[in-house]
């Protein structure tokens, strides 16, 4: 039999492949995520133990599929499996430690006891943080520590028991779910008295109270400042997956790469001077950021006004960035074996480095956009990138950002004519360059043009149906299901239908 050439080009693509392909998912139901796997958490230490793999296929199993979304006081866990009902499965209350305490952070980790393992889901509330675990169904620990708001929570890709949080008092702290919270107070005295003195430390490495219930050290804190710090409220942060570094973002338009370090000590580690750290990237405050491989990483902005002479300001998009930390293999050689575990960086690299290369730079596709960004990565599937947006989710995928064309030698007027007119000054009179394009992307709507809803039982009570605005949004671990959250406790699920093709199947060329 011969086979078409075409039809199995058409089957071995992926819906991703190609703009022009109609996004899969499907409206469902309207009632955070890592694929972790055993061979990769841990650096694989315990996949070869028959015991651990068989408790954690049971707990593998046994949650799967469950979503945790959280609000006002309230945290509730969802079943969404395929081919059951959408039901409840608990909910979770705050602890009246806080007046309105309001859920803005949520987040899956997971710790190793013995032959067990444990899934917790972290969550925050104002500047307190609580991790419950779902399986014994109590608090695995209540941490205090940070002096505002916490704004996010990122977990270790390959050490799901180690957590970083930001917040807004300029820095983050970096926690070790397997030790108990220190309750001891060992403030120094003042000079010529006994007591202890009550005072907190500064820079909020140990203060007079406890640093919390149960379990959750605080190993390390990055702080803020002028030495080398943020300057502003810490937005985001994201750990490398296979390197000592994490990377953070905030409302002060600073990207800063950190050295990570060690989480054996019962010390808290300070660390006030990053190896990477530049305004120059981004026009606005920096929502979010996320690495793409081993020195390349995807950071997003809100708008900004751009001021232009004596003209009224003019609101300028968010951006979408995708660039390359040059500096990278100075700190980490491909000829060595082991790396030191303390890096430091000179005054260039903490102060205001240029040892970075923007690879593709777009404007997000409307105001409403603005928002963080959401990257689904797995070994299985290409980079995704979900910004939910006034009325749907919009998506893109890395495959297609096209890199930013080298400028020629020997420019015509009409060259400098187009080069000038991409350039603005924005509030520091600084010379900074605008997106070229817009961002290639799929949209998911929540509701349809000229969709109206029906009140009781009168058929002529309609009204149109106004555009619902999405908080956030994630991809489960399969690439098969879309989930987005929005105001009022709505939750919109869409699934990829049976017999679509989700990942890319490999061809005898390419494997070739």
């Amino acid at each position: 039999m011969v086979q078409d050439e075409n039809s199995t080009n058409e089957e071995s693509q992926a819906w991703y492949d190609s703009l022009e392909n109609i996004q899969p998912f499907r409206f469902e139901v309207k009632v955070s995520n890592y694929a972790f796997s055993l061979g990769t958490l841990w650096n694989g230490e315990f996949s070869s133990e028959p015991n651990k793999l068989a408790q954690w296929q049971k707990i593998f199993r046994k949650w799967s599929g469950v979503v945790a979304v959280g609000g006002g006081a309230k945290l509730r866990l969802f079943l969404s499996r395929p081919r059951q009902q959408y039901l409840p499965i608990c909910e979770i209350e705050v602890p009246q430690m806080v007046e309105e305490a309001d859920i803005s952070c949520t987040a899956w980790c997971m710790v190793q006891n013995a032959d067990e393992f444990w899934p917790l889901i972290a969550f925050s509330a104002n500047s307190l943080l609580y991790l419950y675990n779902v399986e014994k169904a109590n608090y695995h620990g209540i941490l205090r520590g940070h002096g505002g708001k916490i704004t996010s929570l990122a977990v270790h890709p390959a050490d799901p028991c180690i957590l970083a949080s930001t917040s807004y008092d300029q820095t983050c702290r970096i926690y070790d779910l397997t030790k108990r919270a220190s309750g001891r107070i060992d403030n120094p005295h003042w000079p010529g008295q006994t007591r202890i003195a009550l005072a907190g430390a500064p820079f909020g490495l140990r203060s007079n109270e406890p640093e919390g219930i149960d379990y959750g050290r605080c190993a390390a804190i990055l702080v803020g400042g002028p030495s080398g710090g943020h300057v502003a409220p810490v937005l985001g942060a994201a750990f490398h997956p296979s390197f000592p570094v994490i990377a953070t973002c905030g409302m002060d338009r600073a990207v800063k790469i950190w050295n990570l370090p060690e989480m054996s000590t019962d010390r808290i580690c300070r660390e006030e001077r990053p190896l990477f750290s530049s305004t120059a990237i981004h026009d606005a405050q920096i929502l979010s950021i996320s690495w793409m491989s081993k020195d390349m990483l995807l950071s997003s902005c809100g708008e900004s006004l751009v001021r232009l002479w004596e003209l009224s300001p003019t609101p300028s998009p968010g951006t979408l960035v995708l660039w390359k930390w040059l500096g990278f293999d100075r700190f980490f050689p491909l000829d060595r074996e082991a790396w030191s575990t303390v890096h430091r960086g000179c005054a260039s690299d903490f102060q205001e480095s240029s040892s970075y290369k923007v690879i593709a730079k777009y404007n997000l596709p409307s105001r409403e956009a603005s928002t963080c960004t959401f990257v689904f990565q797995s070994p299985a599937h290409a980079p995704i990138i979900t910004l939910p947006s006034l009325g749907g989710i919009y998506m893109s995928s890395v495959r297609h950002f096209k890199p930013r064309s080298s400028p020629s030698f020997g420019y015509r007027i009409e060259e400098l004519a187009e080069a000038t007119n991409k350039l603005d000054l924005n509030a520091e009179n600084r010379v900074c360059a605008r997106a070229d394009q817009n961002l290639p992307c799929w949209l998911v709507e929540v509701t349809k043009d000229g969709e109206v809803e029906r009140f009781g039982n009168n058929e002529d009570e309609v009204r149109e149906i106004t555009p619902r605005r999405l908080k956030a949004c994630e991809i489960s671990a399969n690439g098969c299901l879309l989930i987005g959250v929005g105001d009022n406790e709505s939750i919109w699920i869409w699934r990829i239908p049976d017999g679509k093709q989700v990942r890319r199947v490999s061809t005898s060329d390419e494997t070739r």
